[in-house]
């Protein structure tokens, strides 16, 4: 799963597969799926100093990560909206317009900090325009079965959007 957008990357079966060739730590399976995802350092500026930081490494989606590295050039990174955080809180900072399926900053949140969630929006391509898509269709399948079946489904990516829903 993209670690900002929360994009499926893999199916649940290669998934499975994957932890399959893991014995005591090391990969040792001839396995190799062909999935779009980058290991991608959140702060690029931290990759020179520390570039094995597992706090700074994340899984994300290929093509998000080939803008988000320009992106971050132009507006900075802000560990505001950093997923793995212990403050972070995608309700305090997020909300989410449900006819048009886009994040925007909380309207509680102070000038400096709608700001910051403001460019991090842009930097972590969460209102990418095929991920919109993406989450738009998926999300707009769930929520027709759950009405339809009258029952609460179970997902598997953007979390964040339909928690919000």
């Amino acid at each position: 799963m993209c670690a900002y957008t929360e994009f499926r990357l893999i199916e649940e079966p290669l998934l499975n597969k994957i932890k399959a060739g893991y014995v005591a730590g090391k990969y040792t399976s001839a396995f190799r799926p062909q999935i779009p995802a980058h290991i991608e350092h959140f702060s690029k500026a931290r990759k020179t100093t520390s570039g094995w930081d597992w706090d700074n490494l994340f899984t994300t989606f290929t093509e998000v990560n080939f803008k988000k590295n320009h992106l971050e050039d132009k507006y900075g990174v802000d560990d505001i909206l950093k997923p793995d955080t212990k403050k972070y809180d995608p309700q305090k900072y997020l909300m989410y317009d449900t006819s048009e399926h886009l994040f925007f900053p909380n309207s509680k949140l102070n000038k400096p900090d709608t700001k910051k969630v403001f460019n991090m929006i842009i930097v972590l391509g969460l209102n990418n325009d095929f991920i919109r898509m993406k989450r738009e269709e998926y999300l707009e399948n769930i929520k027709f079965r759950e009405e339809y079946l009258e029952k609460k489904q179970s997902i598997h990516q953007f979390y964040t959007a339909y928690s919000m829903m």
